[in-house]
């Protein structure tokens, strides 16, 4: 992994744990199409780590390109994610 992204991974980390990130109108429609409040991304974007190794996936609202997660996370309900 570049040190690059460490350093970025590191500062996010540390915006979304303080609550102080904040999101464009086209990431805060695809939570809100995700079913996702603002503190759970918040929640999630502060537990990232180095071992996440994300993937660059397209946006399905447009041109742009996203990393993802491939880790699946639990919603909550007895049919699992």
């Amino acid at each position: 992994m570049p040190r690059w992204v460490l350093r970025v991974l590191i500062r996010v980390r540390g915006l979304a744990a303080s609550g102080r990130l904040r999101f464009t109108d086209k990431a805060l429609a695809e939570m809100w199409a995700l079913g996702l409040s603002r503190d759970d991304v918040l929640q999630i974007l502060a537990e990232l780590s180095p071992s996440a190794e994300p993937t660059r996936t397209r946006s399905s609202h447009g041109l742009t390109s996203c990393h993802e997660d491939q880790t699946e996370v639990e919603d909550g309900t007895d049919g699992g994610v």
